[in-house]
């Protein structure tokens, strides 16, 4: 029996070149970090899994809106952004829809890819970061609507 990781040190060893990959085998999937080496070689490294994960979280999943899909999109954001504050806020923004799409493109590419799974680490860094900052405009905004009129104006 083997222990999935939860460390983020491996992560700090991606490159631009990184490809985060996963194969639909019908029931919870492995997600790897794919490394090539200057020499010609792959490294690979298994996509950390976040410390305290709940119950449905012993693996990945993808193509659909349910429980595993959010451990995935969790898991990633944790690989991208790193064990910050605010992980919760943003991974909120799996529920959050504008316009009919949603507005986290990392939980699009999650929730709606069928067959292989593919992110290059460049887009889902992009992604991540993207998404904290949605986070934030949106606490923000929620802030400024709470915020009671000033009488004396």
């Amino acid at each position: 029996m083997a222990e999935w990781p939860a460390s983020l040190e491996k992560v700090a060893t991606w490159t631009s070149k990184t490809v985060l990959a996963a194969d639909d085998t019908g029931s919870a999937a492995a997600m790897l970090a794919l490394t090539p080496t200057d020499d010609g070689r792959m490294r690979v490294d298994p996509v950390p899994l976040p410390p305290r994960s709940s119950r449905e979280a012993f693996g990945y999943g993808y193509g659909y809106g349910g429980g595993t899909p959010s451990s995935t999109h969790r898991a990633i954001l944790r690989c991208a952004l790193g064990d910050i504050p605010d992980l919760g806020k943003v991974h909120e923004l799996i529920g959050e829809y504008r316009d009919e799409a949603p507005v986290s493109q990392l939980w699009a590419a999650i929730s709606t890819t069928h067959g292989p799974l593919r992110l290059p680490w460049p887009r889902v860094q992009l992604w991540a970061h993207t998404d904290r900052a949605t986070s934030r405009l949106d606490a923000a905004g929620r802030r400024e609507q709470e915020r009671p009129a000033d009488a004396g104006l």
